[in-house]
């Protein structure tokens, strides 16, 4: 820095150290890589084209005069319906593709799906079998988990 008279020498020294610089903090640094949202797999080209067609109908609708306003909210309600149906579709697609590659047809897939959840309180029940008895075990044993204080005493002052 001290060497150079020139003020191209100048500005080629400092972009030289900033690189250097740039350099040792990537090197030492852990970068956090982001996760992208990735789209769902039924997800398509032809429906992100028809999204966009939709947008554009609707902006194409908000502007025009109060005569022709009311004709292309109509033409864009029109399309709108069409893509949520197209939406639908590709959807439904989409889980009868997830099921289809199935091994089991009652394994994993179908439960999540299908099964109701349960809660932690419903576990004894679902191992018990006997919901009176899995009550009368669990008051018993509750009664025992609490302390209650002792009488008061009688404070004087």
């Amino acid at each position: 820095m001290k060497a150079a008279r020139i003020s191209g020498e100048l500005n080629n020294a400092t972009i030289e150290l900033q690189t250097l610089i740039i350099n040792a903090c990537n090197k030492s640094f852990k970068i956090k890589k982001q996760l992208l949202l990735a789209k769902p797999n039924w997800w398509t080209k032809q429906l992100e084209i028809h999204k966009k067609k939709v947008r554009a109908l609707r902006r194409r609708a908000q502007w025009p005069p109060e005569i022709e306003r009311q004709a292309r909210y109509q033409v864009f309600k029109k399309e709108k319906a069409k893509y949520k149906r197209h939406i639908k579709q590709a959807r439904n697609m989409g889980w009868r593709k997830f099921f289809s590659a199935a091994t089991h047809p009652y394994g994993k897939k179908f439960k999540t799906a299908f099964r109701k959840s349960f809660f932690p309180p419903q576990i004894p029940y679902l191992i018990d079998g006997d919901p009176k008895e899995v009550c009368k075990r669990q008051h018993k044993t509750s009664w025992t988990r609490f302390s209650f204080p002792l009488p008061f005493q009688q404070i004087t002052i």
